[in-house]
């Protein structure tokens, strides 16, 4: 059986974490680690983990480093096979982390894949696209990329860590937004494939977890240079108004 690490990047969020942790613990997992990299709270998010969680990995930084680079930051505290990134603003259902393992063993060629996501009022939410931003302006350069699945929805990604290492981590450029994108794209151009787990249900309360983050840098230059040209950009600018 595959071991397996949930990562969990909290910034202020510590009522929803508690929620999310409490759905990691119903899954009775005991060999499942979770490690949470904490990008400098103000809340009481720290005091609660200490107090009630003792079985949890913490990373308190100091400063808010950002959603790639925090993540990045767990890597090095476990060597787990399974790499299951986390929003705090989620919660496992039932029977989620068995799924999970039982579809990365049955399809060993699939490099990072996404669980059915729901909306908290059982509604299903999109989780993954077959298509990337702008891709009608990027000519034929992800016609020969592997399997169908473009990228997954940053909230719930379960990677496998030799994936992992071979694309080094998330693009530390990114401070918050498409840094999911820019990973699955990665993943892909190394030869691996994305799978969807229509088994392992995970719950999202949308953008929960970046109501309280100062204004992100939404964008950097690799993300432009991978997908849009200036025309493009300035094409769906105008499309946009």
């Amino acid at each position: 059986m595959s071991s397996i690490s949930i990562i969990i990047v909290n910034y202020n969020t510590g009522d929803l974490l508690i929620h999310c942790l409490e759905s990691i613990r119903k899954q009775n997992d005991p060999s499942c680690q979770v490690i949470i990299v904490d990008n400098a709270s103000v809340d009481d998010s720290i005091a609660g983990l200490r107090s009630n969680y003792s079985e949890v990995q913490l990373i308190a930084n100091k400063s808010n480093l950002g959603f790639a680079a925090a993540n990045n930051q767990a890597l090095g505290g476990t060597s787990d096979d399974l790499l299951f990134f986390l929003n705090p603003d989620t919660e496992l259902q039932p029977g989620c982390l068995k799924a999970v393992r039982e579809f990365m063993a049955c399809h060993p060629e699939v490099g990072m894949a996404g669980p059915a996501i729901y909306n908290a009022d059982g509604s299903p939410h999109d989780s993954m696209e077959y298509s990337y931003p702008g891709s009608r302006y990027g000519g034929r350069q992800f016609d020969n990329l592997p399997g169908e699945i473009a990228w997954i929805l940053g909230a719930a990604m379960i990677a496998r860590r030799e994936v992992i290492e071979a694309v080094q981590g998330f693009d530390e450029r990114f401070f918050l937004y498409a840094e999911d994108i820019d990973l699955c794209l990665q993943i892909r151009k190394q030869g691996w494939p994305l799978g969807f787990i229509a088994d392992a249900g995970v719950m999202h309360i949308e953008g929960q977890s970046e109501k309280k983050l100062p204004l992100p840098m939404w964008w950097s230059e690799r993300f432009i240079l991978n997908y849009f040209s200036l025309t493009s950009i300035m094409s769906l600018m105008l499309c946009e108004k």
